[in-house]
């Protein structure tokens, strides 16, 4: 019973993660007590020497960690351009030096009341309509969510209809709070 206990756990934080729903336990302990079916969080704080998440971060992107292997879908044809990604320095530069960027987040009205990037449109997912963005290539259509899947989704999908002016947020506007924002609001 108790692995399958723990098991339960490990996927729905799985799929909390992967669908960007619910509140995912990063940055906490679960402890069980399954003598006395208990359960106790405790907040993990973050190493601050840590290279990736600490005070003076050295890796602020995939490259900077070093050789990472990619591992393509299973099925896809073609490899996955990364270029139709951005990360939250670039947006920043971009948007900073008046490179004529779409902001459109496409979270849930809840999650749009909490925090949101400033100019940016609010197209949910769940109701976005594609005939409404111009396929010029003149303005690039930034998409972002809470921690970039939801996103990557939407980028896809446009792709498929043929804009070729689309990115994806990588990480979301989590990333954007950690890297830029500090003072923005987390959930």
């Amino acid at each position: 019973m108790l692995p399958g206990t723990m098991g339960l756990l490990q996927s729905t934080e799985v799929l909390k993660l992967v669908l960007g729903i619910g509140s995912e336990m990063v940055g906490q302990l679960l402890l069980y007590d399954a003598l006395e079916v208990d359960f106790r969080k405790i907040h993990v704080p973050k190493e601050k020497t840590c290279q990736l998440c600490g005070v003076n971060p050295t890796i602020k992107a995939w490259s900077d960690a070093g050789e990472v292997p990619v591992i393509e879908e299973v099925g896809s044809d073609e490899r996955k351009n990364n270029s139709d990604q951005v990360s939250a320095h670039w947006l920043s530069d971009a948007l900073r030096i008046g490179k004529q960027i779409r902001l459109v987040d496409v979270r849930e009205p809840h999650e749009w009341d909490i925090c949101r990037l400033k100019g940016a449109e609010h197209h949910p997912v769940s109701k976005i309509q594609t005939d409404k963005f111009s396929k010029d290539l003149e303005t690039i259509i930034v998409f972002y969510c809470h921690r970039g899947v939801r996103s990557e989704r939407t980028l896809r999908i446009f792709q498929e209809l043929g804009y070729e002016n689309c990115r994806s947020l990588i990480g979301g506007i989590d990333a954007w709070a950690e890297a830029i924002e500090s003072e923005m609001p987390r959930y």
